[in-house]
This record gives C-alpha cells, sequence and structure tokens, in this order.
C-alpha cells in the first residue's frame, strides 16, 4: 500500500524521489432485492453502490427509493459491511431499515455483486 505521494531519499549527498507507483482500482457493485413483508406488501429496490477502492476493509454506501407499491415508495440509505474476499473477487453484505411512509418502516438485507479485481 502506498503510504505517501512521494518518499524522499538522500544518497551521497543526492536527492532521489521515489513515486508511489500503486494504482488503486476504483469499482462500485450493483444490488438489489425486496424488503421484508410489512402492512401486507413488499417492496422491490435496486441500484448502484457508492465508487470505493479496492482496498482491504473498504465499505460502499448505497441510498434509493423503493419500487411504488400499496401507494407509496421508502427511502433507505445504509452503507455496506467490509469486503468479503473469495481469492480475487469479493463483494459486501448490508442491511438496513427504510424511511418511515404509510406509518410503517421495512428491512432489507442481501449482498452486492461481486467485483473481480486485483487482490
Amino acid at each position: 500500500m502506498c503510504i505517501a505521494a512521494n518518499n524522499i531519499h538522500k544518497i551521497a549527498s543526492v536527492y532521489i524521489t521515489l513515486l508511489c507507483t500503486e494504482v488503486l482500482f476504483m469499482h462500485s457493485h450493483s444490488f438489489s432485492g425486496y424488503t421484508s413483508y410489512n402492512n401486507g406488501h413488499r417492496h422491490y429496490y435496486m441500484g448502484m453502490t457508492s465508487i470505493s477502492p479496492d482496498v482491504p476493509g473498504h465499505i460502499h454506501y448505497m441510498a434509493g427509493y423503493t419500487s411504488f407499491d400499496d401507494g407509496h415508495t421508502h427511502a433507505y440509505r445504509s452503507a455496506t459491511g467490509p469486503a468479503i474476499y473469495i481469492g480475487s473477487m469479493h463483494y459486501h453484505g448490508y442491511r438496513g431499515t427504510t424511511g418511515i411512509a404509510d406509518r410503517h418502516t421495512h428491512n432489507y438485507d442481501g449482498r452486492t455483486s461481486s467485483y473481480y479485481g486485483m487482490h
């Protein structure tokens, strides 16, 4: 991992600058699913996470609105858990509770799509 953008070393009164050459691969994930069944209905949700670098422990943010069912939608907003690596692939788990609409909420949970990165 690159600690600093530049590392400067003095060798025999000559300064040598070593530039960080690590490339951080930015990526996002898709997600979709159905909320819990409350008040006689459920909602569908889908979207893309925020963009993050592919480094160990990274997370993403997700937000949007559910499908229109039973006369209303719900807003949702949450963060994923940290990346779960399997070889060079990883995904994220997530869970949350929608905002209140029509005097109730719904729970949602799942996992994002997989990303095949450099790890």
